[in-house]
């Protein structure tokens, strides 16, 4: 299981530990966001055997910035960093 551990929040971004059961950081998830609807979202992971569970918890955070920043028809492609690997979600 991993939970977000909020690091920095200002008026337009903030900075997101991702930490395991323990309080280990395994990664994190950083967004800027403007009025215009610019969204900016960049997560990294560094724990491989945490995987599928970051994809879990990421993708929701995502999709709920998409929801609130950009309005609900709105999709903008999002893309996560897990170590070497990218990915489309």
């Amino acid at each position: 299981m991993l939970y977000f551990k909020p690091e920095f929040r200002g008026e337009q971004s903030e900075i997101l530990n991702v930490v395991d059961a323990e309080g280990s950081a395994v990664g994190f998830i950083s967004s800027v966001f403007k009025e215009n609807k610019d969204l900016y979202i960049m997560g990294q992971l560094e724990k491989e055997g945490e995987k599928q569970n970051f994809i879990d918890i990421v993708s929701a955070y995502v999709t709920g910035m998409k929801k609130s920043t950009l309005g609900d028809g709105e999709t903008e492609p999002s893309f996560i960093s897990i170590s070497a690997e990218n990915g489309l979600i």
